[in-house]
């Protein structure tokens, strides 16, 4: 884990392991108020637990890809995936997960503790006073997850625009999306960011089904070449089928299937990188006896037929060692 200050109001965080990797930035706005710009590709993130359980903090979430966990406060577990919006009040987590191993989101931290007044006062002449929202979504004891809005999303997507555009100085991106923070407030204190038209259909998981859901995910890593059936993996735990396909698409968002086909073409496509085995060898290495439905399934995923790929990744290798 590597922290770089990028300028007095930047920060980045870095976090590599083996093939896994994640990139998070951090904008301080106003005293009091930090915007989150994540771009996570890896399945865990372990922070602090006394630096977390010190935080007095609202957290605000908006999911752009991918899919992230919250623990609830009974001790239950929701995710957060695309275009949902979640506002948390409890203790703050300091173990992230995130089931399918990518996430990409905003989050606006609002310190309880040290919002400066001045910061607010300035806020609350346009209306989007950031006590206001502190008060309106503390204390409430439940986790609020919502599909945002429409004008919730598109602003929350022009930041992480701004935040991208490379032409852009920091500190112009800064005041740019300070700009469009004061949107996001309006939205949430005139209850115009979440889409009243569609409801979220967050999953709660006990512990013990969340445990579940993440063995048989670890069964069916920890060997991509095998094959389990959903039935012999139920009886494992001593549960039904379809109980085991719920708890595991609660956790990952997909089916069981859906999963472990993923797995498998992003391990090829790891194995089509750093190898220099045949299509044949990581076709078996992966599960697949046909190497023809592999290279259909891996063009599926992947956008190019498996020595397709190959070729096309060693001629950007040898490029970039120029």
């Amino acid at each position: 884990m590597n922290f770089r200050q990028i300028t007095d109001s930047i920060s980045e965080l870095t976090i590599s392991s083996d093939s896994e990797h994640a990139e998070i930035y951090l904008l301080q706005l106003f005293p009091g108020i930090i915007l989150g710009i994540n771009y996570v590709n890896i399945h865990r993130i372990t922070g602090n637990a006394e630096a977390a359980a010190s935080m007095n903090v609202l957290r605000i979430n908006y999911c752009f890809e991918g899919r992230c966990e919250v623990k609830l406060i009974d001790g239950r577990y929701v995710y957060v995936d695309n275009n949902a919006l979640c506002i948390e009040d409890h203790d703050p987590q300091y173990n992230f997960h995130y089931p399918l191993g990518f996430y990409k989101g905003i989050q606006i931290f609002l310190d309880k503790d040290n919002i400066s007044g001045q910061a607010c006062e300035a806020l609350d002449l346009f209306g989007v006073n950031p006590q206001i929202i502190i008060d309106k979504y503390s204390n409430t004891d439940r986790t609020f997850i919502q599909i945002a809005s429409d004008p919730f999303a598109q602003k929350s997507l022009e930041m992480l625009s701004i935040w991208e555009n490379e032409a852009l100085t920091p500190e112009c991106k800064l005041q740019q999306i300070r700009f469009l923070l004061c949107h996001l407030f309006y939205y949430l204190i005139h209850d115009e960011a979440v889409n009243k038209n569609k409801l979220y259909n967050a999953s709660s998981l006990s512990h013990s089904q969340y445990m579940i859901a993440i063995d048989c995910e670890q069964q069916i890593t920890g060997d991509l070449s095998q094959k389990r059936t959903i039935e012999a993996m139920a009886a494992d735990y001593k549960i039904s089928p379809s109980s085991l396909k719920n708890y595991f698409s609660g956790v990952y968002g997909c089916s069981i299937s859906e999963y472990t086909q993923l797995m498998r073409m992003k391990k090829a496509k790891s194995l089509m990188e750093e190898t220099d085995w045949s299509v044949m060898q990581i076709a078996a290495s992966v599960g697949y006896e046909n190497q023809s439905k592999f290279s259909a399934v891996f063009k599926k995923h992947i956008g190019h037929a498996p020595l397709e790929y190959k070729k096309i990744y060693n001629l950007k290798r040898n490029e970039e060692k120029k």
